[in-house]
């Protein structure tokens, strides 16, 4: 399984020692499993993480994940830089957090200064790899604007 993995990621995967501890429960969304977590009276918590501007950040992020993953979030969140800068690499980190590491990720969409059509095809995108929770907010502008 793991060559596969290295064929499917654009960027080369590091092969996890051990997956984690728990299970996507069938890709739940993040409110069904926060429900859960309240209606079974558990403490639960998220990571997040921004994607990183260089390959060696991107091959230690997904080092952190897969270290961070063994702690039992809930589920991640990675976001994107405002203008869809980073959307190709945040939909991927999610997409191989799920299918490699096990835990439900959610991709944290800033629509700041992005184009209607970058929104449209990272969503299309984001529903054909399986990510099925995302957060989309304006976010803040950039720097000297009103």
């Amino acid at each position: 399984m793991g060559t596969l993995l290295f064929v499917l990621a654009r960027h080369p995967l590091p092969i996890p020692s051990t997956y984690c501890t728990h299970s996507l429960d069938s890709q739940m969304k993040i409110i069904d499993k926060i429900n859960k977590a309240l209606d079974d009276d558990r403490c639960f918590w998220s990571f997040e993480y921004f994607p990183p501007k260089t390959q060696q950040g991107v091959m230690n992020l997904y080092d952190r994940i897969e270290r961070m993953c063994n702690l039992g979030p809930l589920f991640i969140d990675v976001t994107w830089r405002w203008g869809g800068k980073s959307s190709d690499l945040t939909l991927e980190l999610c997409s191989n957090s799920q299918t490699v590491y096990g835990v439900e990720a959610n991709m944290h969409m800033t629509c700041t200064n992005t184009s209607f059509g970058l929104i449209k095809e990272a969503l299309a995108k984001a529903k054909d790899q399986g990510v099925q929770n995302i957060l989309a907010l304006r976010g803040d502008l950039p720097d000297g604007t009103v």
